[in-house]
């Protein structure tokens, strides 16, 4: 179980650098291990634990390995017609 201090997708994102987008996803994908979504009246919304963080620049890597090896297969098709 995470300890420590809750973030907000924005304060997430303004920390490390990754987009708003991409924080939801990785924490709908289960990424960042530790994220919770809150469920309010008005809607949901995610909190990331800072200690996940620690980590983003390993997600980031991997994340870019795995779409650049689609983009890769994908332009290779392409080339191939």
């Amino acid at each position: 179980k995470a300890r420590g201090k809750w973030l907000t997708i924005r304060e997430a994102s303004d920390i490390s650098g990754a987009a708003k987008s991409t924080l939801t996803k990785w924490c709908r994908t289960g990424k960042l291990p530790n994220a919770r979504k809150i469920e309010t009246p008005l809607g949901s919304y995610w909190e990331i634990a800072e200690s996940d963080l620690k980590n983003i620049d390993e997600i980031k890597v991997g994340a870019r390995e795995s779409s650049s090896g689609y983009l890769g297969a994908a332009l290779d098709d392409i080339a191939i017609r």
